[in-house]
């Protein structure tokens, strides 16, 4: 620690520019901390094709080679990599910091205890999506690599109180258990005024009232909810756009179900889209339909742009206030549970409308900005050191 001021490595098994919700809290977080003053470096794989070292607004991010593909013998390299990451920058690091519940947890574990530096995880989920009950995270022997996190002095940084709750019936000390949400970048999302709401949807193509979803088209996420709800709901609102955005395994099957429910030509599929903000922005509504989820990135962003979200009661979606900030309906097939959240939140007059998105947007500022979320961190780090 220099001038009151501590040095972070953050481990995360991907970071930007691949995609994906725990890549973005790595970024946002690591983006906070170091305009606080703080000294950062990430150790990440890296996909080919990117430098091994770069400097990213004043981000150090090492990136190891990606081996393809994903194996043990792969996984056991990046391991390896992030050792000798780890014990070169020892006498300069303070604090490790992991993202997600992996096998990669133990190549930080053993640095901690050898290095003497506390140690930290941010898990991005729940259940076996993330959670401390993971298997697939923690590859194999997962039991055992389970049960050392558990027993040692490893402190948890979790988003939810429903993720703390399932931490401490594993067998968690609660005092080792921090709640700290997602932050979102409240600057690059952020509310459109009526002209520029106008531009952007001519920009992209889009009219009538558009519903808006994003996501990875890989299971637990289910678009083809929303696309099932559409027929109910175009009796009454003809112009409904429904526009999903994000790639995966699932598009093909998405693209045949809007043909066989017969809504093709109210559905775009934008795929993997460089500015979200954008859609957002240009969106009346945004609906999250999953199975599962850890902390919904894409929930605090749209809350952040101030579009009305209607959300599965998924993990995380306790921030939504129903009806004041958002409507809400079951985490599995039920599709008039869910034409019931989208016709209320369609429903909604001017005024309402207007309050709605005041409430959105004051909600995103006040818990979930990233400087907020980053002295909250650094207050945990700092007890720790």
């Amino acid at each position: 620690m220099t001038d009151g001021k501590l040095s972070i490595a953050i481990v995360a098994p991907y970071y930007p520019p691949v995609i994906g919700g725990a890549e973005n809290q790595a970024k946002n977080t690591a983006s906070a901390l170091q305009k606080l003053g703080h000294r950062v470096t990430v150790i990440t794989r890296g996909p080919q094709g990117l430098p091994r070292i770069t400097v990213e607004n004043g981000i150090t991010v090492y990136r190891t080679p990606e081996t393809m593909p994903a194996t043990r013998l792969s996984a056991l390299k990046f391991h390896c990599a992030v050792l000798r990451a780890l014990f070169a920058m020892r006498k300069e690091i303070d604090v490790i910091h992991a993202y997600l519940i992996s096998s990669t947890n133990m190549a930080c574990l053993l640095a901690a205890k050898i290095l003497g530096k506390p140690f930290f995880i941010s898990a991005g989920g729940a259940g076996a999506c993330g959670g401390i009950t993971d298997t697939m995270g923690f590859g194999a022997f997962s039991g055992l690599k389970r049960t050392l996190l558990i027993k040692s002095r490893t402190r948890f940084i979790l988003q939810t109180e429903e993720s703390k709750a399932e931490f401490v019936a594993a067998g968690v000390n609660p005092a080792r258990i921090t709640v700290i949400p997602t932050p979102v970048d409240t600057e690059q999302f952020h509310p459109a005024t009526s002209a520029e709401k106008s531009a952007l949807r001519a920009e992209l193509g889009l009219d009538g009232t558009v519903l808006f979803s994003l996501s990875r088209l890989e299971e637990p996420k289910k678009p083809e909810w929303i696309i099932e709800a559409l027929p109910a709901l175009l009796k009454r609102w003809p112009d409904l756009q429904l526009v999903i955005a994000g790639g995966g395994s699932k598009r093909d099957f998405l693209v045949k179900f809007a043909e066989e429910t017969g809504v093709a030509g109210n559905v775009t599929f934008a795929g993997i889209i460089p500015r979200a903000e954008d859609y957002y922005r240009a969106s009346d509504i945004f609906v999250l339909a999953s199975e599962s989820e850890g902390m919904p990135n894409t929930l605090l962003e749209a809350m952040a742009c101030a579009v009305a979200p209607v959300c599965a009661r998924v993990n995380g979606s306790s921030v939504i206030k129903e009806g004041e900030t958002g409507f809400l309906f079951p985490a599995e097939k039920n599709i008039p549970a869910l034409t019931e959240a989208l016709q209320k939140a369609l429903s909604l007059n001017a005024e309402q409308k207007t309050v709605l998105r005041e409430k959105l947007r004051q909600t995103a500022q006040e818990n979930f900005a990233p400087a907020i979320i980053a002295a909250r961190h650094m207050a945990l780090f700092r007890e720790a050191v």
